[in-house]
């Protein structure tokens, strides 16, 4: 850039500047005139540009699509025409006269070793304010053609009252094959194209009869078709359109027919939109109804980052998953019925039901559909309204018979919050409220999660869960570590990151089992049980407390419950046949009672140690389990003393003195 001359007068600072110059570039654009700063703030100005000899490929080098790709090989004939000027006072809103146009006369363009090009390149446009009101500009594209490859394509603009009510006019016409784009254009190994969409579309009007759908005062019409497209890029699923083909009015949109692939999923859809006119203009609510059909939509890979290779699928990396936003500016309602959903873990089949999009949210009214080997109806919203990084959904839902071995195998939520489902056998079924806020890989958010349900299973197997199986060892009743129920019953709740049961009943042949409690998050349990074992003599009704975690829970029986037992059955004297007038007789039983539970405590506890001891690999862990072992045994003879003090407690009490 050469500055041919400056100058300023003895009032620069004070009253107004003046810059006086000729820019002149190497395409020979000329820039003449000068600015002045005012008093108030204002400017005056009186400048022109104007070139006649730029050369195409010059205005093609401001493209970066353009310009990045082998520019060097780019070859074009013809010139453009460029003048452009602006002269008067700008203040506030108040603007100087300015006028721009621009000319583009039988331009060429192709690229070197390229079999096609594309030729007769004709634009005439401009841009014209007589000063004071932006409203009073008018845009005018009253030409842009050219022909690609042997297909031409024209359109035209025209614009006027931009601010206060924008006066329309535009057309386009024209066929463009896709697939000839790589004989024009270096596409590279990266990308292929192929198809053809074809334009004939005429629009004018005015914004305020669009606003107040005056449509018989604008002129809409046209057809848009896009057939056998096929588009691949790499890191991107392929996008294959079949047809797609819409007719346009002033009032509406018709889609007669949308048939897409997107990797691996398939969409079908039909239906009208209206309001598009305004949406496209002034962003406004785009308003419409949609009939959306499919035989496998696999979200999975087209919110995440799958790649396919050949006849090898990779499987879509579920970690990449992004929020959905839903756009405030739309409101339709999605007629829906989809063969299968693929969302991060979970197989959704058959899902038919309504949308409705408003609002920045997606409300189910209701959706029916087979999840986790059951049957599903869900009713409830997802919303991006108040947050697009932090979405919320409102569900209830209707789940009958159910497996929970692939209701765990595709919840990560179950696998954390109730992870005895990995070793539940059998099917349930469940009504629940839930309320939560997902975070950004579309899960939800534990700690936020809210619920309210009962789930009822009439065919339940529990198998190798450890904390039955120390309740069989305690209670020496091995139909504690297989459990099949029926007719099982929960009342449940989430909240703060935990669940909690009401007290439920399970029955297990003649036992019957009653428990209660909660589970956390981190897989803490603290659950009560109290067991009815008949036949079982002080044992046959026991309480316990359950603490610890799923995988290593601790268990404490209720030793006054088993000694109060111990009494119940003797002075009833069916049980250890002794005469009920006998008093020293009773006594002794007792004694006996309470004896031979905390000899099956001191028992159960050296079964246990030995067990520690023999798993230890190494020495050092040999020695840790024998101080283990130990230390268990202790507390079970501590135990054991304790049930007979409170065995003579209850002498006490009972008969008034011990022998």
């Amino acid at each position: 850039v050469y500055i041919a001359r400056a100058e300023a007068d003895d009032y620069i600072g004070i009253h107004r500047s003046h810059l006086f110059g000729q820019l002149r570039t190497v395409a020979d654009l000329n820039l003449d005139g000068w600015v002045a700063l005012l008093d108030d703030g204002a400017m005056d100005m009186d400048l022109k540009i104007n070139t006649s000899e730029i050369k195409f490929k010059e205005i093609l080098s401001l493209i970066p699509a353009i310009y990045q790709n082998n520019f060097d090989k780019l070859r074009t004939t013809g010139n453009m025409s460029l003048t452009a000027f602006a002269k008067g006072r700008m203040a506030g809103e108040n603007m100087p006269q300015f006028g721009l146009t621009l000319g583009v006369k039988d331009a060429t363009l192709n690229y070197e070793g390229m079999p096609a090009s594309v030729d007769g390149i004709n634009i005439g446009a401009s841009v014209s304010n007589p000063g004071g009101s932006l409203d009073k500009t008018i845009i005018d594209l009253s030409e842009f053609r050219l022909s690609m490859a042997g297909n031409p394509f024209k359109a035209a603009l025209y614009a006027s009252t931009p601010i206060s009510d924008l006066n329309f006019k535009a057309t386009a016409d024209g066929t463009v094959h896709l697939g000839k784009i790589k004989d024009i254009y270096p596409l590279g190994d990266s990308i292929t194209l192929s198809g053809i969409v074809t334009a004939d579309l005429q629009f004018a009007g005015r914004m305020s009869d669009i606003e107040k759908e005056n449509y018989q005062n604008i002129r809409g019409e046209g057809t848009l078709t896009v057939a056998d497209m096929d588009l691949t890029m790499k890191g991107l699923p392929a996008v294959a359109v079949k047809k797609a083909q819409a007719s346009v009015s002033a009032k509406a949109m018709s889609l007669s027919q949308l048939d897409v692939k997107v990797g691996k999923s398939d969409i079908q859809a039909h239906g009208s939109l209206s309001n598009y006119l305004a949406y496209v203009l002034k962003n406004e609510t785009i308003k419409g109804s949609l009939t959306v059909t499919s035989s496998l939509l696999d979200l999975n890979e087209l919110m995440g980052d799958s790649e396919t290779s050949g006849e090898e699928t990779v499987e879509a990396d579920t970690t990449t998953l992004s929020v959905i936003e839903v756009p405030k500016n739309i409101d339709m309602t999605l007629s829906a019925d989809f063969k299968k959903i693929l969302f991060q873990k979970m197989e959704l089949d058959n899902v038919t039901g309504k949308l409705i999009v408003a609002d920045g949210a997606v409300q189910m009214t209701p959706l029916s559909l087979n999840a986790f080997g059951g049957a599903m109806v869900a009713n409830g919203i997802y919303s991006t309204a108040e947050s697009v990084v932090r979405p919320m959904v409102n569900f209830d839902l209707d789940i009958q018979k159910a497996s929970f071995e692939k209701t765990f195998e595709q919840l990560d939520m179950i696998q954390k919050i109730v992870p005895i489902f990995a070793k539940t056998g059998g099917t349930y079924s469940v009504k629940v409220d839930l309320k939560s806020a997902l975070d950004s890989q579309m899960s939800p958010d534990l700690s936020s999660l809210t619920a309210d349900g009962v789930i009822q299973s009439n065919d339940i197997q529990l198998q190798n869960i450890e904390v039955f199986s120390q309740l069989a060892t305690l209670l020496k009743n091995d139909k504690l570590k297989n459990i099949e129920a029926k007719d099982l019953k929960i009342s449940f709740t989430i909240k703060d990151g935990k669940v909690k049961t009401s007290p439920f009943d399970m029955k297990l042949g003649n036992i019957t089992m009653n428990l209660s409690g909660v589970t956390g998050l981190d897989q803490t349990i603290d659950y009560r049980a109290k067991i009815n074992i008949p036949g079982a003599g002080a044992l046959s009704n026991v309480s316990a407390t359950i603490g610890g975690t799923f995988s290593k829970p601790s268990i404490k029986l209720n030793t006054d419950e088993v000694v109060k037992n111990a009494v119940t059955n003797v002075i009833a004297s069916e049980v250890l046949g002794v005469d009920a007038e006998d008093i020293e007789a009773q006594k002794a039983a007792i004694r006996k009672q309470a004896e031979e539970a905390g000899n099956k405590l001191i028992a159960t506890a050296k079964s246990e140690s030995e067990k520690l001891i023999s798993k230890a690999s190494n020495p050092l862990a040999k020695v840790a389990a024998q101080a283990a072992g130990k230390k268990l045994v202790e507390e079970a003879e501590k135990q054991a003393q304790k049930l007979k003090d409170e065995a003579e407690k209850l002498i006490e009490k009972q008969y008034g003195g011990s022998e």
